[in-house]
């Protein structure tokens, strides 16, 4: 019997990394597509086919999250619930820095890469107790 949870367990991870791996290579894609010597055309298009695929990761999100176990559901609630307001105050503070001159103006990607990276570390502490 424990082999058929280590088995689900490394299901979910897989799943999990792999998820993240197609954000990553998302995120990849469009710093690409900012540098690459393209057409506007075919710049226009590859940006399109982004956005559309980039869109369909929150439905694939929430449907992945409802198909999950209760203790899952738990897992992920408890990572996002704790995730929100450490990412609240930290847009504020950068937010607040910026407006003065202290940082830099930085692209909005890297605030969805933080958000990701938060809510990755977050859920492996609500994983903990249940180890």
């Amino acid at each position: 019997m424990p082999q058929s949870g280590f088995a689900e367990s490394a299901v979910y991870v897989s799943k999990l990394l792999l998820g993240l791996g197609a954000v990553c290579g998302l995120v990849t894609g469009g710093l690409v597509l900012e540098a690459a010597p393209l057409g506007a055309g075919m710049r226009v298009g590859l940006l399109v086919g982004l956005l559309l695929v980039i869109a369909m990761l929150a439905p694939w999100a929430w449907r992945s999250v409802r198909r999950a176990d209760e203790l899952r559901q738990l897992m992920h609630r408890q990572a996002c619930a704790a995730a929100l307001p450490l990412l609240v105050v930290a847009g504020l503070v950068v937010g607040l820095l910026q407006a003065h001159g202290y940082l830099p103006v930085f692209n909005q990607i890297w605030w969805a890469v933080a958000a990701l990276a938060t809510w990755a570390a977050f859920l492996m502490l609500a994983d903990r107790p249940f180890r």
